[in-house]
């Protein structure tokens, strides 16, 4: 006889400020830095226990600052009770989390990543906007109630907020995150339909394409501060090869060497996955740019959509 298993879903608890946040905060801190050893160079309390008289949930998050993510001590954190879930959703991070109730977030960056900024400048405008801080706890209440066991629903509905902080903050950094929520979607669907397959003749972008969904498309924006700038969407066609189908910059911000910046980042964290080959069909128009960049001649066994593209590559 065949057993139902019944998957746990994790109850979203919003609870008012804990003073004691602050301590728990600083005596696990104190045992990821010896875990960590010498490649952490500081641990950053963040997130809204971070914000004196915000109420939360009662997790703990923080940023463990690291000079290699690859010299990462994983099996110290294991061994504190630390549970590796890899990127999650944002290349060049590595997140760990700890107990069942969750108690403790760790999100690990290299010196310099524009998101440890973008965290910093968040708490710090909390902490200095009382106002703001009443909004948001009243907002992550009421969204707690009405999405009790929806926890896509509860962290879509705080965007809006989280990006209106985010810019009153200063942030300007360039940032990269996996498409997820609504207005990442719209935005890519938009950016890749307008610059990529409208000026195509007899061609109809499908916003539900099965390459959505296919674990080996991974689909991402590039925000300067709050904007969406770009889009990039790569597959990884097996253990050495992985292939730029789109990389596109929305009109606006175009010339402003976005489209640079995002395909380096791409590029680097393609060769961090493993990977040592680039390929794709560039548009005749876009040649000259992946040229420029060390993209060369290079076939392979596959017609892109559009018969004047041209196939290059690139070894990492």
């Amino acid at each position: 006889m065949m057993q139902r298993v019944r998957l746990m879903v994790r109850e979203i608890e919003v609870v008012p400020y804990n003073h004691a946040w602050k301590a728990n905060f600083e005596a696990e801190a104190g045992k990821i830095s010896l875990a960590l050893g010498d490649n952490c160079t500081t641990i950053h309390h963040i997130g809204s226990t971070a914000v004196p008289g915000l109420a939360a949930k009662p997790v703990i998050d923080m940023i463990p600052v690291v000079k290699d993510l690859a010299k990462i001590n994983e099996a110290q954190l294991i061994a504190l009770g630390y549970v590796p879930r890899g990127e999650l959703g944002m290349p060049f991070r590595r997140f760990y989390n700890k107990g069942e109730p969750r108690a403790y977030h760790l999100h690990i960056w290299e010196i310099d990543n524009p998101e440890i900024e973008k965290h910093l400048l968040f708490r710090e405008y909390l902490r200095a906007h009382s106002e703001a801080v009443k909004e948001y706890a009243s907002l992550k209440q009421k969204l707690a109630t009405e999405f009790k066991f929806q926890r896509e629903h509860y962290t879509g509905s705080k965007d809006s907020f989280i990006k209106d902080i985010i810019q009153k903050s200063g942030f300007t950094g360039l940032t990269i995150v996996r498409v997820l929520l609504a207005r990442e979607l719209e935005a890519y669907h938009r950016i890749k339909r307008t610059q990529i397959f409208d000026p195509l003749p007899n061609i109809i972008y499908d916003p539900n394409h099965l390459t959505m969904k296919d674990e080996n498309h991974y689909h991402y924006v590039l925000m300067c501060g709050v904007e969406i700038v770009a889009i990039a969407q790569v597959e990884f066609l097996d253990q050495e090869c992985a292939i730029l189908r789109a990389l596109a910059t929305d009109e606006p911000y175009k010339n402003h060497g976005y489209g640079a910046h995002l395909l380096t980042l791409m590029e680097r964290w393609i060769k961090q996955s493993g990977k040592t080959l680039v390929l794709m069909h560039a548009a005749p128009n876009a040649e000259h740019f992946y040229r420029k960049r060390g993209y060369v001649d290079m076939e392979f066994d596959e017609v892109g959509i559009n018969p004047k593209e041209v196939d290059l590559g690139k070894i990492l």
